[in-house]
């Protein structure tokens, strides 16, 4: 039983290791096109990533220094507006009503 025990527990093991390896990054390519293997400059080069993908390429403080109306910004984008019955729905209190 203890031998089987052992064995299965090492089969586990190497199925977890492998599925770990698959899942970290050993190599990465940075901006200036080195390529690094060193685990705290891939973090910081992923965290920088996803800081610059999710921010704004445009300073708020630039378009009010140019006076730019919010309404050139958004020109050629095609925005979807509520009718005035989807507002006025929008717009009433939420109530609960429960279902028998």
């Amino acid at each position: 039983m203890d031998r089987t025990r052992r064995k299965t527990n090492k089969i586990f093991f190497q199925l977890e290791k492998s599925h770990y390896e698959k899942k970290v990054i050993r190599e990465l390519k940075l901006e200036n096109d080195e390529i690094t293997s060193n685990p705290t400059l891939i973090n910081k080069e992923i965290e920088s990533f996803y800081c610059n993908m999710y921010t704004s390429k445009i300073d708020e403080t630039q378009i009010s220094q140019q006076n730019i109306p919010f309404e050139n910004f958004i020109e050629g984008f095609n925005i979807p507006q509520l009718s005035k019955e989807e507002q006025e729905h929008l717009d009433q209190d939420l109530t609960y009503k429960a279902e028998l």
